[in-house]
């Protein structure tokens, strides 16, 4: 059911904002592509799951608790942002 959700989101927002490409692992220094990350659910029935991502390269999961932008992806978020202020909404 969450990955119908998501997918729905995606088709309903025509211009998501860009989000972080690169994570660090705190626990081993792995640093890399998020889509290398594995994906995990945390939470609990109260709160609700979320996904999370894990170290590909410690055993655990690790903790990945670090995320940063490539020079590219910085350039659309900026682009993303100068058109998506709220004073450029009509």
């Amino acid at each position: 059911m969450r990955d119908i959700l998501r997918e729905l989101i995606k088709i309903t927002d025509p211009n998501p904002q860009p989000t972080p490409d690169l994570a660090k692992c705190s626990k081993c220094g792995w640093k890399g592509s998020v889509e290398k990350c594995y994906k995990g659910e945390d939470g609990d029935w109260e709160s609700g799951y979320f996904e999370i991502d894990l170290c590909s390269v410690c055993e655990d999961g690790g903790c990945i608790d670090d995320y940063d932008m490539s020079e590219q992806r910085g350039k659309e978020w900026e682009e993303w942002d100068k058109n998506n202020k709220i004073e450029n909404r009509k």
